[in-house]
């Protein structure tokens, strides 16, 4: 007598019990196959509404209209994004430079992290499958070269090493970092090419040349097509480039700990983002501490009423 006839004849109130184990791992493959290839959790963002360029004057009159103001009230923040910074920033008096700067850039930050809080999501999810990777194996390689690592490894290795990498970056260190390398938005690079963070390339014809390069070097200041495009380059490198593998681990333990990315200590892996080490993750705190930024809360996107 096979196993299933047995069973039928043991007690036949248990028969769907046995039925639902027998089917389990192939309903599960199949949910997977229908999930998991495509982004998860994608409607969760809102999509920004994008803002032509224009003076900053305008910019800030927009902002005052529909009550964006900084420190967002009830962290609430509308889903817009400049294309440009305004060319006329260094025209302001600093505190509203300042803080025309950090609205400006708000939402481009949460958006983003956003998107890589969804590829986490999804890599969890797939984590927790615990079984055949197959229906996913396309997009985890893709995963593995956007980020660097090897496509080769074995899934359950390669997911664990995504999930160091594919992480937000708290908005306090990003819009600290785009304040000091861009001179609150008033650089050239930010005003001529998009460039927030003084990323490079070693592509003239993805860059401009540096107007102080140091004799002999050969790199050129990275040109961007909008300014979300450098906030999004930006965490792609600090998720990806082994200089600021110390960050990665850093935000690691502290997610193995129970606790969120904490800008202040993630800060400390960044001694190799500027050649003044030490002294430039010093400067970054103090504009973390200086400007609030660490005081502001979880803040969410929403969209606007109208953006003019």
């Amino acid at each position: 007598m096979n196993t299933f006839t047995s069973l039928f004849h043991a007690d036949w109130r248990r028969l769907p019990l046995f039925v639902a184990a027998s089917l389990f791992p192939t309903l599960l493959a199949l949910l997977l196959s229908l999930l998991l290839p495509a982004r998860p959790f994608l409607a969760s963002i809102p999509d920004l509404q994008p803002l032509p360029p224009q003076s900053a004057r305008q910019l800030e009159a927009l902002f005052d209209s529909i009550g964006y103001s900084w420190p967002p009230q009830q962290q609430v923040v509308p889903a817009l994004a400049i294309t440009r910074i305004p060319a006329d920033m260094a025209g302001l008096e600093v505190g509203r430079k300042k803080t025309l700067f950090l609205r400006a850039l708000l939402p481009l930050v949460l958006a983003e992290n956003a998107r890589l809080s969804q590829e986490r999501q999804w890599l969890a999810c797939v984590a927790s499958a615990e079984g055949d990777y197959r229906t996913v194996q396309l997009r985890l390689q893709g995963m593995a070269e956007e980020y660097g690592l090897d496509p080769s490894l074995e899934p359950e290795l390669l997911i664990a090493r995504l999930l160091e990498r594919v992480d937000v970056v708290p908005v306090a260190l990003v819009l600290a970092q785009a304040a000091n390398e861009s001179g609150w938005g008033t650089s050239r690079f930010s005003r001529e090419v998009n460039n927030l963070f003084g990323e490079w390339t070693f592509s003239s014809a993805h860059g401009v040349l540096p107007e102080r390069r140091v004799e002999g070097a050969n790199h050129y200041v990275r040109r961007f097509t909008d300014i979300r495009s450098s906030v999004r380059a930006y965490m792609r490198n600090i998720n990806r480039n082994r200089a600021y593998a110390p960050l990665r681990e850093l935000r690691a333990q502290l997610r193995s700990e129970g606790h969120e990315p904490d800008p202040l200590r993630l800060a400390e892996g960044l001694l190799r983002y500027s050649a003044r080490g030490a002294e430039y993750v010093a400067e970054i705190k103090r504009m973390i501490r200086n400007n609030g930024l660490n005081e502001l809360g979880p803040l969410r996107l929403v969209h606007s009423a109208t953006a003019g």
